[in-house]
């Protein structure tokens, strides 16, 4: 086939696994909300203090500053964006590998993620800190699922309930180092990255522990699938090649 119709099918490939991490991703995390374990605001928000962070004085210094609040507004809304330009920009350059990694890295990190947040639950900086309520969308989804009143839900009407760890901060690393030595394409993925991580606690009601435990499941995540294509390249097998090889 031509370049050009490979990259299109490389484009709707990904397109669709993405589609379907995301759907998988939030059932699971759903299904883990309903272990119920008891809260853990209180421990996250003392941790917090012990490092010397406190939510409620960033959240208004950054509220009082409408040209920094509508740039962190807008690099927390970035990452759909940031998952549709990788997938175009690798599929047309021809860099299979990296959305393959990317993706893997991805799911991975959903899946620890989730699995984390069942066994340490928390309703978050905004409600904690009674601040920002209005943003705090996925309460009621939450508190149904703790209290044993919903039990079916729309798929999409689903919203992102988890605290610890921050997804966000897991995406924000991932696609940092999806980029790495791509010259001018990292140093983008840098900025819109940093400040997206930057925005995390402010617009995303996380506690600062959150994005540390973040971090480590997407270098846990990364390590993995390194790990693994190591290990399966030296036999001369690749399960992890998602993507038709022909060209």
């Amino acid at each position: 086939v031509s370049g050009r119709s490979q990259a299109i099918s490389d484009m709707a490939y990904y397109g669709a696994l993405w589609v379907v991490l995301t759907v998988v991703g939030v059932i699971f995390t759903y299904l883990a909300a309903t272990l119920r374990l008891p809260l853990l605001d209180d421990n996250f928000a003392r941790m917090d203090a012990l490092l010397g962070f406190r939510w409620l004085d960033w959240y208004n210094y950054v509220r009082e500053r409408p040209v920094i609040n509508a740039t962190l507004h807008i690099a927390y809304m970035a990452g759909l964006l940031q998952i549709c330009a990788s997938i175009f920009y690798f599929a047309h350059t021809g860099n299979r590998e990296r959305n393959n990694e990317l993706w893997w890295a991805s799911i991975i990190s959903l899946l620890l993620t989730s699995i984390l947040s069942g066994i340490f639950p928390a309703m978050g900086a905004y409600h904690y800190n009674n601040a920002g309520l209005i943003n705090a969308v996925h309460l009621p989804d939450l508190l149904a699922l703790r209290e044993g009143k919903v039990t079916t839900f729309l798929v999409h009407e689903m919203q992102g309930i988890i605290t610890l760890p921050s997804y966000h901060t897991v995406l924000g690393i991932l696609f940092i180092y999806a980029f790495r030595g791509l010259g001018a394409w990292f140093g983008v993925s840098c900025v819109v990255n940093i400040l997206m991580l930057i925005s995390t606690p402010s617009h995303g009601g996380h506690y600062l522990v959150d994005m540390i435990a973040g971090s480590l499941v997407a270098v846990a995540a990364i390590y993995f699938v390194r790990g693994a294509k190591k290990y399966f390249a030296e036999r001369e097998i690749h399960p992890l090649n998602t993507a038709d090889q022909t060209s």
